[in-house]
C-alpha cells in the first residue's frame, strides 16, 4: 500500500512539472507572437495604462489643492470647558453716575459747552475754530471738571465672603471716560476670590455699574459689548440683586482674525491702535489730537484755539460724528489694521430680586458672581498632521506610494544623478 501511495505522489509530480513548463513556454510564445490581433490588445493595454495613471495624476492634485487650501484657510473649531474664577478672568467693574449724559448745568453755563458741543470742541457753530477750553481759556481738565459730575467719597464697595462678613474693597481710583463721565474703578485684584462671592455698593446718589472688557475698552469709551443681560443700576425705591455669569473666549491668533496686543508688539494696547487710526484722520487736518479721544497725558493734545477753515471744519465734523456714533449705536470702531483681541470677557447679567428701602436709605447694589467660568477656546481644525496624512494616504491610493517608496526613488534619482555627473567629468 504504501508503495502505491509513494507511485502516485511521483506521478503527480512529475505532471505537475509538465504542465508548468508547457504552461511557461505558451505564455511566452502568446507574448512575443507577432500577430496583429494580439498587438491591437497590448496597445489598448498600454493606452489604458497610460490614461489611469493620468486620470489618478489629476485626482492627487485636486485633492492636494484642496488639503493645501484648507489647511491656509485656518479653520478652527470651540472647545469648551469650565474653571474657578482667577483674576485674569475678571472683566473690569465701574461706578458711573445713574445718567451720564445730564451734564452739569452750572458747567455749562460757564463753560459755554453742550454734550455734543464739547465733543467736537465747539461752543458756538459760527466760530471757525475749535477747542476744548472753554470759553474762558480753561484747561481741559479743568472743563471736565466743571462739565460731568463725579462720584463723591460717599461711595462705598464692600465684598462678602459670607464667613468673614463684608469688609472694605479698597480706595476706588477716579476714571474719566467721554461718554460716561467720570467712574470709580472697583479694583479687583485686592479682593480674595478664593473667598468672596458678592460686592455691595451704597450711594446717594443714583448710580450704575459698568461691566466691560478691559481688553476692549478706549481711551473714550467702555466696551459696550461685554455686558449682556440686565443692566445693572441703582434705584430709589429698591435694593437691587444680580447674578452674573462669566465666560471667557480666547480665538487664535494663527486665525488672522484677532491679534495679541502688547510690548513687542506694533502697539501696546487695542485702545492705542484705534487712536492710531483716528489720529491717521484727525491730524491732518486738526495738527493735532482731541484730547477725550486720547486721554490728558498724550503728547500731541490740542491746546489753545485751533483755527479751522470752512472746508477743513467740514471735514473734521464728519470724521468726528463717525466716531462719536459708536457711543450711541453700542459699536466698537474697528479696522483691518486693528483686529479684535485674541482674549475676550463676556459677563450676562440677570437681577434676582429686588427689596423695599426707606427715601433717606442709601441706594444700594448687590453683584453675585458665581465662582466658575465658562472657557471657549477656538483651535485649528486642519493642521500640519492632518495635511501630513492626507498627502501620504493620496500618494498610496492614486500613486501608489508609500514613506518607503519614496524613499527608494530619491535613491534611485540621487544614483542616476551622480552617474551622469561622472560621467561628465
Amino acid at each position: 500500500m504504501f508503495l502505491k501511495y509513494q507511485g502516485k505522489v511521483f506521478c503527480a509530480r512529475v505532471l505537475m512539472k509538465t504542465l508548468c513548463r508547457h504552461s511557461t513556454k505558451y505564455l511566452q510564445f502568446s507574448l512575443s507572437a507577432q500577430t496583429p490581433g494580439r498587438l491591437e490588445v497590448m496597445q489598448l493595454l498600454k493606452y489604458a495604462r497610460r490614461l489611469i495613471q493620468a486620470l489618478a495624476l489629476l485626482i492627487f492634485a485636486y485633492q492636494m489643492m484642496n488639503a493645501t487650501e484648507k489647511y491656509v484657510q485656518f479653520r478652527s473649531s470651540p472647545t469648551g470647558e469650565t474653571r474657578n474664577i482667577g483674576v485674569s478672568s475678571l472683566p473690569d467693574f465701574y461706578i458711573c453716575n445713574g445718567d451720564f449724559l445730564l451734564l452739569n448745568h452750572v458747567g455749562e453755563n460757564k463753560t459755554g459747552y453742550s454734550f455734543t458741543g464739547f465733543l467736537k470742541g465747539s461752543i458756538n457753530k459760527a466760530l471757525n475754530y475749535v477747542s476744548w477750553e472753554g470759553a474762558e481759556n480753561l484747561t481741559y481738565e479743568n472743563v471736565s471738571r466743571q462739565l460731568f459730575f463725579t462720584i463723591g467719597d460717599e461711595m462705598g464697595v464692600f465684598s462678602d465672603s459670607y464667613k468673614e462678613g463684608w469688609t472694605l474693597a479698597g480706595n476706588l481710583p477716579e476714571v474719566f471716560k467721554a461718554f460716561t463721565g467720570f467712574c470709580r474703578k472697583l479694583q479687583t485684584s485686592k479682593i480674595d476670590l478664593r473667598k468672596t462671592f458678592r460686592i455691595k455698593m451704597y450711594s446717594r446718589n443714583s448710580f450704575q455699574v459698568i461691566v466691560t472688557n478691559p481688553e476692549r475698552s478706549l481711551h473714550y469709551m467702555f466696551d459696550p459689548t461685554t455686558l449682556q443681560g440686565d443692566q445693572i443700576q441703582s434705584y430709589l425705591t429698591h435694593k437691587s440683586y444680580y447674578s452674573i455669569e462669566l465666560e471667557e473666549i480666547l480665538w487664535n491668533e494663527e486665525s488672522g482674525e484677532c491679534s495679541n496686543y502688547g510690548v513687542g508688539k506694533p502697539f501696546l494696547s487695542y485702545a492705542d491702535c484705534i487712536a492710531n487710526e483716528q489720529e491717521k484722520v484727525l491730524k491732518p487736518l486738526l495738527g493735532c489730537m482731541v484730547p477725550w479721544l486720547v486721554g490728558v497725558n498724550h503728547s500731541n493734545n490740542c491746546k489753545g484755539r485751533i483755527q479751522l477753515g470752512p472746508e477743513k471744519q467740514s471735514q473734521y465734523h464728519k470724521a468726528i460724528r463717525n466716531i462719536y456714533r459708536t457711543r450711541y449705536f453700542k459699536i466698537i470702531e474697528e479696522s483691518q489694521s486693528c483686529l479684535k483681541t485674541c482674549a475676550e470677557i463676556q459677563a450676562k447679567s440677570t437681577m434676582t430680586k429686588q427689596k423695599d428701602i426707606k427715601l433717606d436709605d442709601y441706594l444700594a447694589v448687590v453683584i453675585h458672581i458665581k465662582k466658575s467660568v465658562k472657557v471657549t477656546k477656538y483651535i485649528k481644525v486642519y493642521g500640519i498632521f492632518d495635511l501630513v496624512v492626507e498627502v501620504g494616504s493620496s500618494l498610496g491610493l492614486w500613486i501608489g506610494l508609500s514613506a518607503l517608496g519614496v524613499f527608494d526613488l530619491l535613491l534611485e534619482a540621487m544614483a542616476v544623478i551622480k552617474h551622469k555627473l561622472c560621467r561628465l567629468l
